[in-house]
């Protein structure tokens, strides 16, 4: 069917329709694809740093403890 400009009837609007349709489709997709790809990654991240945060605190913490407990036994 030869085309008469951007009004060249329905099947035209079916044509634009459909290429809109699967632009927005791929455009979400790999919108939350990335959104949930950095969400996790920083949610990981906190994950980690609070691990090893509180691994150093108790760790500090029973190391000192231990420290003064034997320091004041000994004397």
């Amino acid at each position: 069917m030869p085309r008469l400009g951007a009004f060249s009837g329905p099947s035209n609007f079916l044509e634009s329709y459909i290429y809109f349709s699967i632009f927005l489709y791929y455009y979400y997709y790999y919108y939350y694809y990335y959104y949930y790809y950095y969400y996790y990654y920083y949610y990981y991240y906190y994950y980690y740093y609070y691990y090893y945060y509180y691994y150093y605190y108790y760790y500090y913490y029973y190391y000192y403890y231990y420290y003064y407990y034997y320091h004041n036994y000994y004397l």
